[in-house]
């Protein structure tokens, strides 16, 4: 899976204008490299999330190394429970990618705020007045 990996980040950077910046080893760390995009932004991430964004082995292991990497993963892992609490957990701005229902969960919104305050920003308004998660 790596090289697949691989051989499509060196196809983004043909086809997409991409530049991929390692963040770390294995399949995990290079999912979550950060992919600079110009106006293919939306198109690139598409490519990507039907390639390897269904693959919940790996997007845990993206969201170990960068918990922006939810954001690649389908819908459906981002309503992942476990998932979410990874990526959050690591960066709590990821709250954004993770889904609204999630967004709800006192839980994980507390280990997202806990990881960035500003992660309140993407929280559910119900939680804006918890003080659990305010303080």
């Amino acid at each position: 899976r790596l090289v697949d990996l691989c051989a499509w980040t060196s196809a983004a950077i043909g086809d997409f204008g991409a530049s991929p910046v390692h963040m770390g080893g294995g399949d995990g760390g290079q999912l979550a490299a950060a992919i600079v995009i110009g106006e293919d932004h939306e198109h690139t991430l598409a490519a990507v999330r039907e390639t390897y964004g269904r693959d919940r082995d790996l997007v845990m292991s993206a969201v170990m190394h960068s918990g922006e990497a939810l954001e690649l993963a389908c819908e459906e892992l981002r309503r992942d429970y476990w998932l979410a609490l990874a990526a959050v957990s690591n960066s709590g701005l990821a709250l954004r990618h993770v889904d609204a229902d999630l967004r709800r969960d006192k839980d994980i919104v507390l280990a997202a705020v806990q990881s960035d305050g500003g992660a309140l920003e993407y929280a559910s308004e119900e939680l804006w007045d918890d003080r659990d998660v305010v303080l």
